[in-house]
């Protein structure tokens, strides 16, 4: 025990009010860093979708240009 008989609490709960202080400014830091990143995650994926759908026209257009390729040759008298 201190000398006026509190046991120290008065210094140790200044203590863990600075502490529990310190650790919830750090706590909202870390929730605004995990916000980010799901904001990042969601730009990637929409970003990953249009990426998607434009290989897919891509490959879609090339089947069509072979496909008349192919039509137009067969039709014509003089390619066996």
């Amino acid at each position: 025990m201190t000398a006026d008989g509190s046991n120290g609490w008065p210094e140790y709960k200044v203590f863990i009010t600075e502490k529990l202080e310190e650790h919830s400014s750090k706590l909202q830091d870390i929730y605004g860093k995990v916000s980010k990143i799901g904001e990042d995650v969601a730009v990637l994926k929409v970003k990953i979708g249009l990426s998607h759908g434009v290989w897919g026209a891509v490959g879609g257009l090339l089947a069509i240009i072979v496909y008349l390729f192919v039509a137009i040759l067969s039709k014509h008298p003089s390619i066996p």
